[in-house]
């Protein structure tokens, strides 16, 4: 078997085009969340259904091994930023805690009912978790993750279910499906502020810079732009019909957002905030991620139960697999 060194030797090194499926990885169960270690040599998937965290190398572009430590119906995953933990969300309840150099379960910690998310502030202190059929108005778990206990719990809108922490980590923003808000938590205080968006308001993303939230309204077919110095709306931009995830290129010049129910990936461009072109897909594209240096997208598909891989930049070497975003390579 090829090294990764003598694996990357061996791929021919032609330019592939940007935006194009170069790879499309076989995942165990249906691929949910996923992380990208600060390096950008591994992608880590919440294998929903299985009980299994999925573990891809991004230099081999292969499934490096699964973890399989009875981690319940993982959906969500975030890592610490030395990214020695793990924490594993699972809708079936609790969020674990994965020792990454040894990839066992170090324990559980309860929180509230059927977790959707979960995130981790820049020093990596605390972790926020969205439980999404807590109450009939929802909370955010905060856990301390030094003693790896919850020492916090927070009333936000109905049914909360993705968040996004500013890359200062001052604050939270939480979509609320079933409210129709963002709820804007005070990392410090506590305090929360309600922000009205669209219908549905599914994944959200904070710019690298900090100075903007992206939120994909789901029923209502935009994405609200949020200025995170005063929480409020400044612009709603026309987006895919049904957007469920969003991500910024590291760079911060794109947000790519998914539409699973109509198989897309849309691109807007930051600086006019509109679409700059719309890609279909083959499979219905869920949660995305990029390498730290902007030239792979990592996009869980979850009906085929594979991660696609995207070129976003031209100086990608070919791999097996290739394809345009609508055909992939068989």
């Amino acid at each position: 078997m090829l090294s990764a060194t003598g694996f990357a030797a061996a791929l021919a090194v032609t330019p592939a085009a940007a935006d194009t499926v170069i790879a499309n990885i076989p995942i165990i169960g249906q691929p949910w969340g996923m992380a990208m270690t600060s390096d950008g040599k591994h992608a880590y998937v919440a294998s929903g259904y299985t009980g299994l965290v999925s573990v891809v190398d991004t230099v081999t572009n292969s499934l490096a091994t699964t973890i399989d430590q009875d981690l319940g119906d993982p959906v969500a995953i975030a890592l610490t930023p030395d990214g020695t933990r793990a924490y594993v969300a699972s809708r079936s309840g609790g969020v674990s805690v994965v020792d990454t150099a040894t990839n066992t379960r170090l324990g559980g910690i309860g929180v509230g009912s059927t977790p959707s998310d979960i995130a981790i502030t820049p020093d990596g202190t605390r972790a926020y978790v969205t439980n999404f059929n807590s109450t009939a108005y929802g909370t955010v778990s905060v856990i301390d993750t030094v003693t790896n206990t919850v020492t916090n719990t927070l009333r936000v809108g109905k049914n909360p279910h993705k968040i996004a922490i500013t890359p200062d980590g001052t604050r939270a923003y939480i979509t609320n499906n079933n409210s129709g808000t963002v709820s804007a938590i005070d990392i410090n205080t506590s305090a929360i502020t309600e922000i009205a968006v669209g219908s549905w308001p599914a994944g959200i993303a904070i710019a690298p810079n900090g100075s903007r939230a992206y939120v994909a309204n789901n029923n209502s077919g935009t994405v609200s732009v949020v200025d995170t110095a005063t929480n409020a709306v400044v612009n709603v931009i026309q987006g895919p019909p049904r957007p469920n995830a969003v991500a910024f290129t590291p760079d911060g010049s794109r947000a790519y957002v998914t539409d699973g129910a109509n198989l897309t990936i849309s691109v807007i461009d930051t600086a006019t905030s509109t679409v700059a072109t719309t890609y279909p897909m083959d499979s219905g594209p869920g949660a995305i991620v990029f390498t730290p240096d902007g030239t792979r997208a990592y996009v869980s598909l979850s009906i085929s139960a594979e991660v696609a891989v995207i070129a976003i930049k031209k100086d990608v070497p070919n791999l097996p697999s290739t394809g345009s975003l609508g055909s992939r390579g068989s």
